[in-house]
């Protein structure tokens, strides 16, 4: 079973909120705290729901954890990969120590990308039995 506190579950809410809310900003729309309220009560119920349908179709947690082990790997690699290779694109670094960087955000990226695919499609098959 899932548990997270509350605190947990603000963190989550606004990594999803704060990308939806911005891009709202950035089409040129009035952000009302109608909006947001709502996006919170949409968010919030998917949450359940989610967890609802987890505990109940999935009866062994070592299969929910293996799954998120193989999504670890976007935490670990290809997000720190993209990030590096934005920071080099507004900050005031010289041609070469950009280029260097730039090429091991690269790298970073298709590594993780490899590590995510591999780890979650084997996870996912033994999930549905087909291993």
């Amino acid at each position: 079973m899932l548990c997270l506190t509350t605190s947990h579950f603000k963190h989550i809410r606004s990594v999803i909120q704060d990308p939806l809310l911005s891009w709202v900003r950035r089409r040129g729309g009035v952000l009302m705290a109608k909006f947001e309220s709502r996006s919170r009560y949409v968010l919030t119920v998917l949450w359940i729901m989610t967890t609802l349908l987890i505990a109940m179709f999935v009866p062994d947690i070592s299969k929910v954890i293996s799954v998120i082990g193989g999504i670890s790997a976007f935490f670990i690699f290809i997000f720190p990969g993209l990030c590096l290779m934005f920071a080099m694109q507004s900050e005031p670094v010289s041609c070469k120590t950009r280029v260097a960087l730039t090429i091991w955000g690269v790298v970073t990226l298709i590594c993780g990308a490899f590590i995510f695919g591999q780890s979650t499609t084997i996870a996912v098959m033994e999930l549905l039995g087909k291993i």
